[in-house]
This record gives C-alpha cells, structure tokens and sequence, in this order.
C-alpha cells in the first residue's frame, strides 16, 4: 500500500473515491469532487490493484492537486467494494465522509448542502437524492426512493419513518466521521451488496437521522457496457446468492437489536425490490440457472416474516408463493404483471372466477392460504377496459426458411372477454427508432374461451426493407379486431427463440447488413435486427465502423444519416386529411385510433 503525503491543513469533508479497472472515468469522478462548491474538501483515491493504469491516472491527478487529493494502492484486488472503502474512511482526515464510485457523479453543491445540514441538526449522518442516469440510452433519470427526499426531514430514530430503510445506499450520505468511529460501522468485507448491512447498521445505531430534498448523486447507469458493476450481473447466479446471504445478515442484526417490526418492514422491501429484480429476468435464463435460483429463493422465503407476504404490493406477494411452491413459470409471469411501475404490467395468466371471486390462476386453491394469496378480485382485472391492459402474447413455435417466418402464438383471453364475433388479426412489423414505419401482415386466428391461437407465414425477407443503419431494430406487435375492440399485443418468447437468423435485403446493400437476428429485450419481448453475416458484409460493415471511428467520418456518417431520414420521410403515409403529411410531435407507440380497421390487416410493402 502506497499514498501521497497528507497536506498540512485538515480538511472539512473527504470523499472516498474507488476505483477499479475504471481510467476512463475516474478524471470525471474526480473533477466532480474538485469543483465542490464547498471549501475545505479532501479527495482520498484508493485504487483496488487496478491493471489498466487507474492508478496512473489517479496519481497524475493527484500531482496536480497535491493539497486535496491523496492517492492509496492497494496491493491486492479486494473483489468488492468494502476493503477500498474501508481503507479510505481509515485514512479520511475530514471531519466528515462521503464516497464516491468512480463511475458516478456528486453534484456541485453536494458537500456544501450535506455539510451545512448535518452541522445544522447534529446528525450522525444526512441523506440526500440520488438520481439514476441512464448515460446510453438518452440520458434517461429516474429518481432514487423519491418520496423520502420530497422535504427536508430529521428523525431521533428510524422508526420514526421506517422507510428510510428503503434507502440502502451508502454514496448518497455525509457520515460524521467520528459516529463510523464510535459505533465501530465499517463495510462488511469479503461479501457484496455490504451497502445494505452498512446502511441498515447505521440507521439503527444513528441518534439522530437528517434528509435533505437537493440531488447530490449521480448513479451511473450504463446498460451496453463492457464492464458490469456488481448490480449489473444478476445472469449470474452468485450474484442473487450473495444478495440473499447480505439480507441474512441484516436479519441477525436487525434481531440482535430487537427489531422484529423492523425485520418484517426489510422482508416487505425484499419481496418488493430484491426478488422482482431477479425474477423479472428468469426468462432469459436457462434451465439449470432457474433449478438452483428457486433453491436458493425458496430457502431464503421460508426465513422470512409470514406477514411479509399479506403486506407486500399484492401481485409481488403472488410472485414469492409460487416461487416459495416452487412454481417458476407462474412466478415469472406474475413478475411481467407486477415489475411495471405506475401502470399495471403485461398479464399472461388465465385468471379464474370462483363463488364470485377471481383469481390470479386455477391452481394451488385447494388450500386456504393459495385462496388468500392468490386472490385478485381488488385489482379489478376482471372489469377494467381491455384496451387497458397489455394483454400478454406467448410465442409458441417459430420457424425460419428461406426469407419466410412461420410464427405462432397465443394471446391471453382474460375470463373470456375477447369478443369471437368478427375477429381478425394482423403482425405489426415496426421500425423502433421511427414507429410510423411499419410492414402489417394478416394471420390466422382461432378464439378461445382462455387463449386465442394465431398464425403466421410471411415472405419477411421480401416485405421488410430496411436502409440497415438508422433503422437496424424492429419490434413485432399484434392487433386484434373485432366489431367493438381493438387490442394490441407484443410477442413475448422464451430464450429458446432469441439468435434465430433469416435473410436480410437493405435498401443501401448488403453492406450495411445481410441478415435479420431475432433479439429478446430484458422483459422478454421479440423483435429483429439487422446483423452482418456474410463475408463481404462483415468486412464492409468492419471497415464502416473505423471510418465513423475518425471525424472525417462522423462527418459523412452524419451526412447519411441526414439524407436516410428525408427519404424516411418521403415514405411517410400520409395522416391528414387532405393528402399532404402531417408533422409528428412524437413518434406514437401505436397507429392511430382513428384508422379503419381494415389498415390493419392490409400487407404494405416497405
């Protein structure tokens, strides 16, 4: 272990940095902290054994600003979060601690507004926003357990608002750096997820707890990177087994202390939160993953408080009886309808009506506890406007030949409310960066009292024809028709169907693509997009890619892209009424209500 020399005046704050294997974006992590408005604050680095010169960038820094950053190397690489941490609240001369990820952000005033709030009520520790940026995908945020930073709040003890316990994050915090001493609080190492023990910890041994409205945290999220963080692996199983042994732990603390209400309130949070998680991406994993997941679930749910399942949000309780009955496919189907926040989410059980009460699915009532659970006649599902719910639509075989797709399907038929009389259907193929852009294709449909069965075979090959570089992704959607409904449905399918290859033609050549790949999305929705295969394509798209690499290139990128979008819109359909084409604010998720019916079982060749 090394460092560079303490500077002589101490500091105010220290902000812990750690780093791994992260030099691209450890000056940005950094430089956030350097232009903290407040005075009086000191940068501790520690590299965890990097290998990719993190270090060297933290130590160049550091030579620039030798009065506040310091600089520690740890020999060997921890394997998480703890050790580094720990190392640096150690070495913290600050009166106050906060840390900080190198791949994420604190806001300019972060310090100051903790700072001043912890000095002002004689916290222990303050608690502000966190934001999560999604830096890939437009730049998309999403608030961090939003209702407890609404206004500023002061607790003597975290029963006063046990949801503070949501908030299991350690980064967005001020620590008065001699409360981590006297409660002995440091980071569990050798475990992951330890901000869930860490946290728990200190809001039980806190005297007192402060909250402040102002955002003071930027949580990096980077979807397509290369370099997963820990909460970024739940493929792997290790991942889900260490984020259940934490929550035992948290378990023996939290009874060590007494706190049975809140153990209950933490089991409440991990049906809620920790499971939907996992579970909503079970159908992207294989057999043998689900075996030992439901294992591991099962033995962790029988631990947990029995109350937890009457308390938790009702589709979520669902979701952990049948895991805990070792039902995965219904557990599955019940985290598509629970995982949507805000709205209801994608329903692919067959509910039943029994004695006037409906029910998530026929099995398990034969017991007074399956009745209980699974009873959803308060959500209403059996009443609610059809066009209301998304209706799930399960892929059932798919078969590819020469540029032709063989699909079929089944579409969910809540309590038989389908209309029979008049039905048709159509496969919506759509361009899912310009969604007026669409190929539609009639199939055969076959009602049900519980599924209504569809098929397809389609030269798909010949009707979709994409330009292959601002249009490389297209979604599938199905509508059905009949006298008084119009129901849109996407395909959802197992891992089974995803890689699946068929014959590409784009309008600018083969150069850019030569093949359609069928992609599955996180929720498990089908779509296509369009790949190089071939050997001229690979060596063409190669060569592509290198050019756009330089900024001569960018430049002509751009210029294409430019000139693809105004031949897009020249192939517009028009929307209004007197031929011409009427501008869009936005892209719409669906075609237009006010088009006949028959639009959308007419084949349109793009």
């Amino acid at each position: 272990m090394s460092g560079v020399a303490d500077p002589v005046t101490a500091p105010v704050v220290t902000v812990v940095v750690i780093v791994y294997n992260d030099a691209a974006r450890l000056p940005t992590a950094i430089r956030s902290v350097l232009d903290q408005s407040l005075r009086g604050v000191e940068i501790v680095v520690v590299d965890d054994a990097s290998t990719d010169g993190s270090a060297r960038v933290a130590r160049r820094i550091a030579a620039r600003h030798s009065d506040r950053v310091r600089v520690i190397e740890l020999e060997r690489n921890s394997g998480g979060c703890s050790t580094p941490r720990n190392t640096g609240i150690e070495n913290a001369r600050g009166a106050y601690v906060m840390f900080l990820d190198s791949d994420d952000t604190i806001e300019r005033h972060a310090c100051a507004v903790l700072y001043a709030r912890a000095r002002e009520t004689g916290a222990d520790f303050v608690s502000g926003r966190c934001v999560r940026v999604q830096v890939d995908d437009s730049g998309v945020e999403s608030q961090w357990c939003p209702k407890l930073f609404e206004e500023p709040g002061i607790y003597e003890a975290v029963r006063d608002d046990p949801d503070l316990l949501n908030d299991t994050l350690s980064t967005n915090k001020i620590y008065r750096r001699d409360f981590l001493d006297r409660v002995s609080l440091r980071f569990a190492e050798g475990l992951h997820y330890e901000d869930l023990l860490f946290s728990a910890q200190a809001y039980l041994e806190a005297r007192r707890i402060a909250t402040i409205p102002d955002r003071v945290y930027n949580w990096t999220i980077v979807r397509r990177s290369t370099k997963k963080s820990i909460t970024g692996r739940r493929s792997e199983l290790q991942n889900f087994i260490d984020r259940v042994e934490v929550h035992r732990r948290v378990d023996q603390f939290l009874l060590s202390r007494g706190a049975w209400d809140l153990k209950l309130h933490k089991d409440v949070k991990f049906i809620n939160h920790d499971l939907q998680l996992y579970v909503s991406d079970l159908r992207l994993r294989g057999a043998e993953y689900r075996r030992e997941f439901l294992a591991v679930a099962q033995r962790y749910l029988t631990e947990l408080d029995p109350s937890a399942f009457e308390e938790c949000k009702p589709v979520h309780g669902i979701m952990a009886y049948l895991l805990l009955v070792g039902d995965t496919e219904r557990a599955i189907v019940a985290s598509d309808f629970a995982g949507r926040k805000g709205r209801r989410g994608r329903l692919l059980t067959d509910l039943v009506r029994e004695d006037g009460r409906v029910y998530w699915c026929g099995e398990y009532l034969d017991t007074d506890l399956g009745r209980a659970q699974l009873d959803v006649t308060e959500l209403g599902l059996h009443d609610v406007p059809l066009d209301e719910i998304e209706l799930g639509n399960e892929l059932r075989l798919m078969a590819l030949t020469d540029g032709r797709v063989y699909l079929a399907g089944e579409v969910v038929n809540p309590l038989g409310r389908i209309e029979a009389s008049g039905l048709t259907g159509a496969l919506e193929l759509f361009d899912m960066r310009h969604r007026h852009r669409n190929v539609r294709i009639p199939v055969d449909v076959c009602h049900g009292p519980r599924r209504v069965a569809w098929s397809i075979d389609a030269d798909v090959t010949g009707l979709v024809r994409p330009f292959g570089i601002v249009d490389p992704s297209w979604g599938l959607r199905l509508w059905l028709d009949s006298g008084t409904q119009r129901i849109a449905t996407r395909v959802t399918a197992d891992r089974q169907y995803a890689g699946a290859e068929l014959p590409a033609r784009p309008r600018i050549g083969r150069g850019v693509g030569d093949h359609f790949e069928t992609r599955l999305t996180e929720g498990g929705l089908l779509g296509l997009r369009v790949v190089a295969r071939g050997a001229v394509s690979r060596t063409t798209t190669g060569v592509g890619r290198r050019v756009v690499g330089t900024r001569t290139g960018r430049r002509l990128f751009t210029g294409i892209v430019a000139t693809e979008r105004r031949l897009m819109a020249l192939l517009r359909p028009s929307r209004g009424g007197n031929g011409t084409s009427r501008p869009e604010k936005s892209a719409p998720e669906s075609p237009a209500r006010s088009e006949p019916h028959g639009a959308a079982t007419s084949t349109v060749r793009l």
